[in-house]
């Protein structure tokens, strides 16, 4: 499994989530979007194949975490709202970083992540039922957008 970030191509920046196949060198499975500006990171980017057989996505220079089906199907996604370590809960043109210091990047960056069974040692004993949310005065969007 490999982040492909896809930057520089002549048909346009692309980022890819590729399965490649070590002894033959085909690519056997492949995630990419409609557009990529919905998932694209310039030079970092993380994927993690799953025990369920699904894919977790970091794009990292948007900050945004998510889970595809190897039938290529979102599941969940996360866009983290830690910008430049400050919480917000929407953002704003001021929280992307300026093309001269970075290409098409924000501050709320995320250079990897993980998934973990609830079975993970290191969660042993947490309660992992509550839910709260992650900026103070944020709406509570798993509350008022799910069905009941």
């Amino acid at each position: 499994m490999l982040f492909d970030n896809g930057s520089e191509r002549p048909e346009g920046n692309r980022s890819a989530a590729v399965e490649v196949n070590p002894k033959t060198g085909e690519i056997v499975w492949k995630y990419t979007t409609l557009h990529s500006a919905s998932f694209y990171s310039y030079r970092q980017g993380a994927v993690q194949r799953l025990p369920n057989g699904n894919t977790l996505i970091t794009s990292t220079h948007g900050g945004h975490l998510f889970e595809v089906t190897p039938d290529k199907q979102v599941v969940w996604d996360f866009v983290s709202p830690f910008f430049a370590g400050q919480g917000k809960c929407v953002a704003s043109e001021d929280d992307s970083i300026g093309r001269e210091r970075h290409i098409n990047a924000m501050k709320n960056m995320v250079h990897r992540s993980y998934r973990y069974s609830p079975d993970y040692p290191g969660l042993k004993g947490k309660d992992l039922s509550k839910k709260v949310p992650l900026v103070e005065g944020c709406p509570y969007f798993f509350k008022d957008y799910s069905s009941k």
